[in-house]
């Protein structure tokens, strides 16, 4: 198994653009194991991809040209 949790970190690490040794501390074994052999938690896809609350806000108060 340990050998199967490496290759999928060698693979999925240039697309997190993280290391190997970080992409297999993420990868976790599901609670159910009907889920599956490997979890990735998805939170970790959608940090740094958003914008933090408050730019959101400030961002929303901009007024829009043309209206």
């Amino acid at each position: 198994m340990q050998s199967f949790v490496r290759q999928v970190a060698v693979d999925l690490a240039p697309l997190l653009k993280r290391s190997v040794q970080q992409t297999v501390a993420l990868l976790e074994q599901p609670a159910d194991s009907s889920h599956g052999d490997l979890a990735l938690p998805c939170f970790i896809l959608s940090r740094g991809r958003r914008p933090r609350a408050q730019q959101g806000r400030r961002q929303a108060r901009r007024p829009t040209l043309g209206r």
